[in-house]
């Protein structure tokens, strides 16, 4: 289960954040910062994702779960989105707006057989 994920960091080149978590700049370790996203680890081994997103969010773009989920589906694993209509970054994680038990449903569904 992931929220508002920033799961390709390449997207963010000019991010101190990140810069600051990779310990260099994108245009200095650009394979780093390609193996630090988590868009560059999926396969079919994958376990099943829930996956959610303010749709407003302006810190972590929203097309970075929309690609995250196309990663996924291409690789056959299960996968839902839930967007979050009108929620940014912070008030998504706040008021989580049914997030938290959708994706606890989810889980439920592809966990509860192991």
């Amino acid at each position: 289960m992931a929220g508002g994920t920033p799961s390709d960091l390449r997207v963010y080149p000019v991010s101190p954040i990140i810069t600051k978590f990779i310990g260099a700049s994108y245009q200095q370790k650009e394979s780093v910062w390609a193996q630090a996203s988590p868009v560059t680890h999926i396969s079919a081994a994958t376990p099943p994702f829930f996956l959610y997103h303010g749709t407003w969010d302006r810190l972590v773009y929203v097309e970075d779960s929309i690609a995250m989920q196309r990663a996924l589906q291409q690789a056959g694993v299960p996968v839902e989105l839930d967007l979050l209509h009108g929620s940014g970054h912070i008030t998504t994680f706040l008021f989580g707006f049914g997030a938290e038990a959708a994706g606890i449903d989810f889980l439920d569904r592809y966990l509860r057989p192991y």
